[in-house]
């Protein structure tokens, strides 16, 4: 991290894909079908194998710790490693670090940032839900993506309407954490511009109310 200092002058770092994720189900060769990581008797109903996007469950670790035992808090422990190299590294800044994987009390080491949601009014909606969810488990800095990931869940062909992020970017004035995501190409009519503008205006006359709220969550 030090060297990557000397070349970029970072001041925070996102923790992407740190599920951790994968391109395939399991390794490049699948998983076993007879073991009972990889095959457990129960069931999950949100996705059809615990391998979804990620390592195989009886992959090990070091000490021979099985990926089953460790899934939920892989996440957790990168994300205080990383703070730890982050004050190492850069101890007079006030850093930013956001993880796209985060466990129970993961506030304390970083925010959390709600990647995948789709482009729709849906998930505009869920959004809120999802944030007042992660600050019960101890994450006060957490967001979505503004107008939705193009790229989300059941909408790999969908583009941003216009009046949904307008209103998404309302929304987002009182967001913890306020991130865009380049969801759409499309250029927005003078009238929706101006509106995603005093939006954002409004979010900046916030900034000090949120400062000192965050300041209140961590002390």
């Amino acid at each position: 991290l030090q060297a990557y200092r000397g070349a970029v002058k970072f001041d925070g770092l996102f923790l992407d894909d740190n599920e951790p994720s994968t391109k395939s189900d399991g390794s490049t060769d699948g998983c076993s079908d007879s073991n009972k990581f990889d095959n457990p008797v129960y069931k999950l109903r949100n996705v059809p194998t615990l391998q979804k996007k990620t390592v195989c469950p009886s992959a090990l670790h070091y000490g021979d710790v099985p990926h089953y035992n460790v899934h939920n808090i892989w996440g957790w422990k990168s994300a205080s490693v990383t703070r730890t190299a982050i004050l190492s590294t850069i101890p007079e800044t006030r850093s930013l670090l956001l993880s796209r994987s985060t466990y129970l009390g993961s506030g304390v080491h970083t925010g959390h940032f709600i990647k995948e949601n789709a482009a729709t009014w849906e998930d505009m909606a869920h959004s809120i839900v999802g944030m007042l969810n992660y600050n019960l488990y101890g994450i006060p800095l957490v967001g979505a993506n503004i107008c939705g990931h193009k790229s989300g869940v059941d909408a790999d062909d969908q583009d941003t309407e216009e009046e949904l992020c307008v209103r998404w970017h309302q929304l987002a004035t009182f967001y913890p954490f306020a991130k865009r995501f380049p969801s759409t190409n499309k250029k927005f009519s003078e009238a929706s511009t101006a509106r995603i503008q005093e939006a954002v205006k409004m979010r900046y006359k916030m900034l000090p109310t949120l400062y000192t709220l965050f300041y209140c969550a961590h002390t």
